[in-house]
């Protein structure tokens, strides 16, 4: 969109969507940033978190991925500023709401699932490994859990990074573990 456009419009978000996303896999990352840039002021200029984290994911790719901390700073940004307006009923994540079991008894909230998974890769890439599970372990809890609201393809992402990272940290009975519930919650998309 040149600046003698008119500005975008709610029709026009699926649209801008959809350009932003092809422009990224395109490797066109100025263009997906103007995308995203053009949907924030479909906002009237307002915070998305999504539109947020896809613009730090977008210019940590240009940069080659070559500034992991500053991305993990961005990702912290954006996490604090999200739990922070947040509803008190909202459990931070990383505040455990019953000590009884911890793995489930973190709640993230679902704006914030991608964040998570994208510090978790990060982390990982940087070989912190057990930093990387510690941060991916609450959203796993989620993602198997179908009662939950995440995209089908991020909670397989999920499972199969923390299956490596068990491998990688020589936790083959967890690993077995995140198998065997992946076996249970992902078994009708192999029908």
């Amino acid at each position: 969109m040149s600046s003698k456009d008119p500005p975008p419009t709610q029709d026009q978000i699926p649209k801008l969507i959809n350009d932003s996303l092809y422009s990224f896999l395109s490797g066109d990352y100025n263009q997906s940033l103007n995308r995203l840039n053009s949907l924030q002021k479909v906002n009237g200029g307002k915070d998305d978190t999504r539109t947020l984290i896809n613009t730090a994911v977008v210019r940590f790719y240009q940069n080659h991925c070559s500034k992991p901390y500053e991305f993990l700073s961005t990702l912290q940004a954006i996490e604090q500023s999200e739990l922070s307006h947040s509803t008190s009923d909202d459990k931070p994540e990383g505040k455990p709401t019953d000590s009884k079991d911890q793995k489930s008894a973190y709640s993230i909230p679902d704006s914030l699932y991608v964040l998570v998974y994208n510090k978790s890769v990060t982390y990982y890439l940087l070989k912190q490994y057990t930093t990387s599970v510690a941060t991916i372990e609450p959203l796993y809890s989620i993602a198997i859990d179908s009662t939950k609201p995440m995209d089908i393809n991020l909670s397989i992402k999920t499972c199969f990074l923390l299956i490596d990272l068990y491998l990688i940290t020589n936790q083959l009975q967890k690993c077995s573990q995140v198998f065997q519930s992946m076996e249970k919650r992902f078994s009708s998309l192999l029908e």
